[in-house]
This record gives C-alpha cells, structure tokens and sequence, in this order.
C-alpha cells in the first residue's frame, strides 16, 4: 500500500522522459502536491521548459538568417555579375567606387546581423559565465554618451545624481543595453535625447528618453520580442529586430526589467535594477 503511490508516480516520470526524449517538447509532469517525487517532477518541468525554450530560439535564429541575409546576399551576387563591366579600363572611376562602396555596405550588414545573432544567442547559452564586478553607472554612462555622441549630431543631455551610483553588473553588457537604446533613439529623435540616472528606496533606473513620432500602441507590446520590427515610418526595414531583445536578455540575466512608455512625441525606455542587485 505504501510503494504503490510512489511506484505510480515513478511511471508517470518515466513515461514522461520518454516522450521528451523522443521530440516531445511540450512534455510536462503533474503530480499531487503529496507525490513524494514532487520535486524531482518540478526539476524536470524545470528542465523542459528550458529546453524547449533554447529550440524555439534555435528555430528563430535559423529562420532569421535565412530571411535576413537573403537580400544582401542576392545583392551581392547580382552586383559580382556586373562587376567586369566596372572594372573595364574605359568604365568611370567614380561609378566604379560608388559600386564596390555598395558591394561594402552589403557585406557589413551580414556582418551586422551574424553579430546581432551572435550576442542573442550568447545571453541564453552562457548563463553562468557572466563576471559580474562593481561598476560606476555614471562614469559608464558617461563615456558612452561621449562615444555615441560623436557620431550623430543629435544633443545627448545627461542628469544623474552628483553622488556616484554604483552597480554589481557586468559593465559591457550594460554598455551594450545602453548603446543600443541611445543609437534607437538617434534614429528617432527630433530636437535631442535625455539620459537619466535615478536611485530610490527600491531600484536604480537609467532612462533613456526621446523626442520622436513614439511607438505605435500595436507594437508596444511586441516589440521586445526577437525579429520583431515596429512599422513606424521612420524605421524601415532599418535593423534585424533583434536590439530590444537582446536588451531584455541582459537586464532578465541582471534580475532586472526594461520598461517602455510612448505616445507621440515621446518614448521612454527605462532600464530598472532592483536595489538588493545593486550597492550604492
């Protein structure tokens, strides 16, 4: 009478891990909450999500590169078909640069897109590898505005605290969440960009604020997903989707969140720190 709960339950698990093994992915254990392998089920349960998480996103990055690259690449080719033509003594130097610069321009965006696809993927796989360190959010945030700035003549006001804030992070992955929100603001703003740094009793925030057409309300609640592109106006077919998710991978890998406010002639996207993850 004792075993034969616990051999019940036992079935069930293997039965289960059998299914997974064979493809099964959406295979998940229930067990009362008086199974005496309850945890053992959970893990489990634990485990195949994971799992089915890292093949759904392998599915994503496939689909990604075969729809992405696809135009560039066939750019490529037709501009190699007519490359002799330019390279004939008589043909014009100057249509001939123009040419090869567009040829360049298709190569770096595969490039773009390998590395986009590259950092995505790393955030998920290397889960324990990050070296978390104390990091001065002010003087960071600082030299990336400066680098930033150079390259677009968009102003960039900064206002943080006088006091330093400090963060236990990895300091290149917030740059990169940071950099990415400022150069997605470049490309919208109107008259300038705000960047904020903020401490209460609860968190540390960094906003990043702009002045442009907003977020059309459809895509507020899609677009931290992978491959996912706003059809706004001003966006195009400009970048891969990929920016704003891999944003909220490196503030979830922090134990953090990444908010978005937007009407017209606003946006707001703001990078939150629970305090327990940070030391002031």
């Amino acid at each position: 009478i004792w075993v034969w709960p616990l051999s019940k339950d036992l079935k069930i698990l293997g039965k289960a891990t059998k299914e997974f093994g064979q493809a099964k992915w959406n295979t998940r254990i229930k067990l009362t909450k008086r199974s005496q392998v309850l945890p053992l089920a959970n893990t489990f349960n634990d485990m195949a999500a994971h799992i089915s998480a890292l093949i759904e996103n392998q599915k994503h990055l496939s689909n990604a590169v075969s729809h992405e690259i696809r135009t560039p690449l066939a750019r490529l080719k037709f501009a190699l078909a007519l490359l002799p033509q330019y390279c004939q003594p008589e043909s014009d130097p100057a249509r001939r640069e123009h040419f090869l610069d567009e040829m360049k321009l298709d190569i770096k965006e595969m490039e773009n897109l390998l590395q986009e696809l590259l950092t995505y993927a790393s955030l998920e796989t290397q889960r324990e590898s990050l070296n978390f360190e104390r990091c001065d959010l002010n003087s960071l945030v600082t030299q990336t505005i400066r680098r930033l700035q150079s390259h677009h003549p968009t102003p960039i006001l900064f206002d943080a605290p006088e006091e330093t804030i400090y963060l236990v992070a990895e300091p290149s992955l917030v740059e990169r969440a940071l950099q990415n929100l400022i150069t997605n603001a470049q490309r919208f703003s109107i008259d300038d960009i705000k960047v904020n740094i903020a401490i209460d009793s609860k968190a540390v925030t960094l906003s990043v604020t702009d002045d442009g057409e907003g977020i059309l309300e459809e895509d507020q609640g899609k677009i931290f997903e992978p491959f996912y592109r706003s059809a706004s106006s001003k966006n195009g077919n400009k970048g891969h989707g990929l920016g704003l998710a891999i944003i909220k991978r490196i503030m979830e890998r922090h134990h953090g969140e990444v908010t978005l406010l937007s009407q017209p002639g606003f946006t707001q996207f703001t990078l939150v720190w629970p305090l327990n993850t940070t030391q002031h």
